[in-house]
């Protein structure tokens, strides 16, 4: 990310209220948890593993939204005794199962929506072939800051056997080193830096340090581009990606063609060539 410009750029993180449904949107998307098990119900741990269906309402009323019913998902749950894994897009969340009562509490990085989500409570009922309970969580900008608002989610689920596509292959953390650059800026080569992609569909977006870095990226076959934009004191700093994936998606090479500009007046242009490496 262009952090790494020192002379001329300086990430500015913007708010944004929060958009996403919960339990795996809100209890583990796309980002980082440190989290905290809790459970309840006693007695022998019910069998909660397997692929689930889940459907949730979300109450997003204090953030600005409305209760609304979002799109059905996919999550599968691998147990060992009362310890549960819970996957869902190449993301992994650890979590108790008491009887019949699933409960986690946990932080992580919403990258949709620019901000920090903190599960403050949870606790999941299973009977059978069906699951039921409820959330309830705050939203952050930052991961230590004030809590920008709070909602709750009842949750929805039905075991199936049909198994989770693969994760996509372009998430995860990529290593981008610069290795040559026309120096039209006049910023020369920058040091390395990771790249946290995550792929939904043949979308992309990104994230650096933490730091939301881009949204709406694509990837076409072998071939993938994102756009970064954003403020740096009076300059704006425009980002263009264009890179060539190997085949097992382990690696790319590319450009960034990026520039700066105040108003609708481009000040330089430069060009990097770049190559990424999976971690």
């Amino acid at each position: 990310m262009r952090g790494h410009r020192q002379s001329i750029i300086t990430v500015i993180m913007m708010m944004l209220w929060i958009a996403a449904a919960f339990l795996f949107s809100y209890c583990g998307s796309d980002g980082t948890e440190t989290s905290t098990s809790t459970g309840g119900g006693g007695g022998t741990p019910a069998d909660v593993s397997g692929t689930w269906t889940i459907t949730e309402t979300v109450d997003r009323r204090v953030c600005g939204g409305v209760v609304e019913t979002d799109p059905s998902y996919q999550i599968t749950v691998t147990q060992n005794g009362n310890n549960i894994t819970v996957t869902t897009e190449g993301n992994t969340f650890p979590g108790t199962v008491n009887g019949n009562v699933v409960a986690w509490t946990g932080q992580y990085f919403e990258p949709d929506d620019n901000g920090w989500v903190t599960v403050k409570s949870m606790s999941v009922t299973v009977s059978g072939n069906n699951l039921a309970g409820s959330a309830s969580w705050d939203f952050r900008s930052t991961q230590t800051g004030p809590v920008v608002c709070s909602g709750t989610t009842n949750i929805q689920g039905v075991k199936s056997s049909t198994p989770p596509p693969p994760p996509s292959p372009m998430t995860g953390t990529w290593n981008i080193v610069t290795v040559g650059t026309d120096n039209g800026c006049g910023e020369g080569i920058f040091p390395p830096f990771d790249l946290s992609i995550i792929q939904t569909g043949n979308s992309l977006s990104g994230s650096v340090g933490g730091d939301p870095y881009f949204a709406g990226g694509a990837l076409a076959g072998q071939n993938a581009g994102w756009i970064a934009s954003y403020p740096s004191g009076t300059f704006t700093i425009t980002e263009n990606y264009t890179v060539a994936v190997s085949g097992n998606f382990n690696s790319f090479t590319g450009k960034d063609t990026w520039n700066a500009s105040q108003g609708t007046s481009v000040i330089c242009t430069q060009v990097d060539q770049i190559q990424g490496t999976k971690k």
